[in-house]
Protein backbone atom coordinates (compact mmCIF):
# COMPACT_ATOMS: atom_id res chain seq x y z
CA UNK A 1 0.00 0.00 0.00
CA UNK A 2 2.52 2.53 0.91
CA UNK A 3 3.98 2.01 -3.00
CA UNK A 4 0.40 3.02 -4.46
CA UNK A 5 0.07 6.05 -2.14
CA UNK A 6 3.60 7.30 -3.70
CA UNK A 7 2.51 6.77 -7.37
CA UNK A 8 -0.60 8.62 -6.05
CA UNK A 9 0.57 11.41 -4.90
CA UNK A 10 3.05 11.67 -8.11
CA UNK A 11 0.10 11.49 -10.17
CA UNK A 12 -1.48 14.03 -8.43
CA UNK A 13 1.56 16.31 -8.70
CA UNK A 14 1.86 15.80 -12.45
CA UNK A 15 -1.93 16.61 -12.93
CA UNK A 16 -1.39 19.74 -11.03
CA UNK A 17 1.36 20.80 -13.12
CA UNK A 18 -0.55 20.75 -16.14
CA UNK A 19 -2.97 22.65 -15.11
CA UNK A 20 -1.03 25.10 -14.42
CA UNK A 21 0.80 25.53 -17.58
CA UNK A 22 -0.42 28.06 -20.06
CA UNK A 23 -2.25 27.13 -23.19
CA UNK A 24 -3.24 29.03 -26.03
CA UNK A 25 -6.19 31.91 -25.26
CA UNK A 26 -9.11 31.74 -27.21
CA UNK A 27 -12.17 33.71 -28.03
CA UNK A 28 -15.70 32.37 -26.84
CA UNK A 29 -17.80 31.78 -29.94
CA UNK A 30 -19.94 34.95 -28.83
CA UNK A 31 -16.36 37.05 -29.07
CA UNK A 32 -15.68 35.44 -32.47
CA UNK A 33 -19.13 36.39 -33.93
CA UNK A 34 -18.62 40.02 -32.96
CA UNK A 35 -14.95 40.44 -34.16
CA UNK A 36 -16.43 39.24 -37.25
CA UNK A 37 -19.51 41.37 -37.40
CA UNK A 38 -17.36 44.47 -36.04
CA UNK A 39 -14.82 44.30 -38.84
CA UNK A 40 -17.44 43.60 -41.87
CA UNK A 41 -19.40 46.47 -40.85
CA UNK A 42 -16.52 49.21 -40.43
CA UNK A 43 -16.51 49.86 -43.77
CA UNK A 44 -19.93 50.61 -44.25
CA UNK A 45 -19.48 53.80 -42.70
CA UNK A 46 -17.74 56.41 -44.08
CA UNK A 47 -14.38 56.51 -44.71
CA UNK A 48 -11.81 58.93 -43.40
CA UNK A 49 -9.59 58.81 -46.37
CA UNK A 50 -10.19 58.13 -49.95
CA UNK A 51 -7.79 57.26 -52.78
CA UNK A 52 -8.07 55.84 -55.89
CA UNK A 53 -6.69 52.50 -54.38
CA UNK A 54 -7.97 52.13 -50.84
CA UNK A 55 -10.27 53.46 -48.28
CA UNK A 56 -9.32 53.75 -44.66
CA UNK A 57 -12.41 53.40 -42.27
CA UNK A 58 -12.61 54.54 -38.28
CA UNK A 59 -13.38 51.83 -35.99
CA UNK A 60 -16.22 52.45 -33.00
CA UNK A 61 -13.21 52.05 -30.19
CA UNK A 62 -9.81 53.33 -32.15
CA UNK A 63 -7.75 52.22 -35.03
CA UNK A 64 -9.04 51.86 -38.67
CA UNK A 65 -9.26 49.45 -41.36
CA UNK A 66 -7.75 49.73 -44.96
CA UNK A 67 -10.12 48.43 -47.45
CA UNK A 68 -8.13 47.64 -51.00
CA UNK A 69 -10.36 45.93 -53.63
CA UNK A 70 -12.25 45.35 -57.16
CA UNK A 71 -15.64 45.63 -58.01
CA UNK A 72 -17.65 44.83 -61.52
CA UNK A 73 -20.93 44.97 -63.09
CA UNK A 74 -21.82 42.20 -65.20
CA UNK A 75 -25.00 42.73 -67.44
CA UNK A 76 -26.82 40.16 -69.67
CA UNK A 77 -29.94 40.65 -70.96
CA UNK A 78 -32.46 41.27 -67.36
CA UNK A 79 -29.78 40.08 -65.08
CA UNK A 80 -26.85 42.30 -63.53
CA UNK A 81 -24.66 40.86 -61.19
CA UNK A 82 -22.88 43.20 -58.82
CA UNK A 83 -19.15 41.74 -57.73
CA UNK A 84 -17.23 42.88 -55.20
CA UNK A 85 -13.80 41.72 -53.65
CA UNK A 86 -12.02 43.58 -50.83
CA UNK A 87 -8.87 43.08 -48.66
CA UNK A 88 -9.76 44.36 -45.02
CA UNK A 89 -6.92 45.24 -43.04
CA UNK A 90 -7.26 46.53 -39.28
CA UNK A 91 -4.56 48.33 -37.38
CA UNK A 92 -5.34 48.72 -33.96
CA UNK A 93 -9.49 48.59 -34.87
CA UNK A 94 -10.86 48.71 -31.80
CA UNK A 95 -14.66 47.10 -30.93
CA UNK A 96 -16.81 45.48 -28.47
CA UNK A 97 -13.61 45.28 -26.37
CA UNK A 98 -10.97 43.34 -28.71
CA UNK A 99 -8.19 45.32 -30.68
CA UNK A 100 -7.34 43.53 -34.00
CA UNK A 101 -4.72 43.64 -36.25
CA UNK A 102 -4.52 42.25 -39.75
CA UNK A 103 -1.87 39.28 -39.91
CA UNK A 104 -2.02 39.44 -43.05
CA UNK A 105 -5.75 40.44 -43.46
CA UNK A 106 -8.93 39.18 -44.90
CA UNK A 107 -10.50 38.62 -47.73
CA UNK A 108 -13.90 39.68 -48.18
CA UNK A 109 -16.17 38.82 -51.32
CA UNK A 110 -19.76 39.06 -52.03
CA UNK A 111 -21.89 38.74 -55.17
CA UNK A 112 -25.32 40.28 -55.62
CA UNK A 113 -27.69 38.79 -58.53
CA UNK A 114 -30.58 40.92 -59.58
CA UNK A 115 -33.12 39.72 -62.13
CA UNK A 116 -35.58 42.05 -63.54
CA UNK A 117 -36.73 45.41 -61.42
CA UNK A 118 -38.26 43.21 -59.19
CA UNK A 119 -36.14 44.25 -56.10
CA UNK A 120 -35.08 40.62 -55.02
CA UNK A 121 -31.83 39.71 -55.39
CA UNK A 122 -29.66 36.37 -54.20
CA UNK A 123 -25.92 37.33 -53.17
CA UNK A 124 -22.96 34.56 -52.42
CA UNK A 125 -19.52 34.98 -51.68
CA UNK A 126 -17.76 34.21 -48.03
CA UNK A 127 -14.57 35.91 -45.76
CA UNK A 128 -11.35 34.06 -45.35
CA UNK A 129 -8.15 35.34 -43.51
CA UNK A 130 -6.44 35.87 -40.02
CA UNK A 131 -6.51 38.09 -37.98
CA UNK A 132 -4.45 39.30 -34.44
CA UNK A 133 -6.83 40.01 -31.47
CA UNK A 134 -6.32 41.34 -28.45
CA UNK A 135 -8.09 41.40 -24.77
CA UNK A 136 -6.63 43.46 -22.13
CA UNK A 137 -3.73 40.95 -21.51
CA UNK A 138 -4.92 38.09 -23.93
CA UNK A 139 -4.14 38.15 -27.70
CA UNK A 140 -4.50 35.50 -29.52
CA UNK A 141 -4.98 34.39 -33.88
CA UNK A 142 -8.48 34.08 -35.51
CA UNK A 143 -8.27 31.96 -39.10
CA UNK A 144 -11.80 32.90 -40.41
CA UNK A 145 -13.41 30.78 -43.47
CA UNK A 146 -16.79 31.58 -44.08
CA UNK A 147 -19.09 30.78 -46.90
CA UNK A 148 -22.28 33.69 -47.49
CA UNK A 149 -25.21 32.39 -48.93
CA UNK A 150 -28.25 35.09 -49.02
CA UNK A 151 -31.82 36.26 -50.39
CA UNK A 152 -33.09 40.15 -50.53
CA UNK A 153 -36.25 40.14 -50.55
CA UNK A 154 -38.71 43.42 -51.00
CA UNK A 155 -41.49 43.13 -48.46
CA UNK A 156 -44.27 45.81 -48.53
CA UNK A 157 -41.31 47.88 -50.03
CA UNK A 158 -38.97 46.84 -47.20
CA UNK A 159 -35.54 44.83 -47.87
CA UNK A 160 -35.00 41.82 -45.78
CA UNK A 161 -32.06 39.60 -45.69
CA UNK A 162 -32.40 36.17 -45.20
CA UNK A 163 -29.74 34.06 -44.81
CA UNK A 164 -26.20 33.79 -43.22
CA UNK A 165 -22.46 33.30 -43.67
CA UNK A 166 -21.38 29.74 -42.38
CA UNK A 167 -18.00 28.17 -41.58
CA UNK A 168 -15.36 28.24 -39.64
CA UNK A 169 -14.26 31.14 -37.23
CA UNK A 170 -11.88 31.80 -34.71
CA UNK A 171 -12.02 27.26 -33.77
CA UNK A 172 -15.61 27.70 -33.81
CA UNK A 173 -18.31 26.71 -35.91
CA UNK A 174 -20.72 29.45 -36.86
CA UNK A 175 -23.69 30.65 -38.68
CA UNK A 176 -23.92 34.44 -37.96
CA UNK A 177 -26.84 35.84 -39.94
CA UNK A 178 -26.25 38.17 -43.38
CA UNK A 179 -28.54 40.77 -41.71
CA UNK A 180 -26.26 41.19 -38.85
CA UNK A 181 -23.52 41.90 -41.04
CA UNK A 182 -24.48 43.73 -44.48
CA UNK A 183 -26.26 47.01 -44.36
CA UNK A 184 -28.60 47.13 -47.05
CA UNK A 185 -28.88 50.45 -48.45
CA UNK A 186 -32.24 51.97 -49.63
CA UNK A 187 -32.62 54.65 -52.37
Amino acid sequence: MKGMSGVLLAAVAVLGLAACEDGPVTLTEAEAKSLFVSLAKTPQGDPVSESADKNVYGCPDGGTVTVTGTGSIDEKGDTSTIRLQQVLVPEGCGANGLVLDGDPAVTYATNTTFVGNIGDATMDGGAKGLLKWRKGEDEGTCDIDLTLAAEEKLTRDIPVLEGAFKGKLCGHEVEIAAAEVIRIVLD
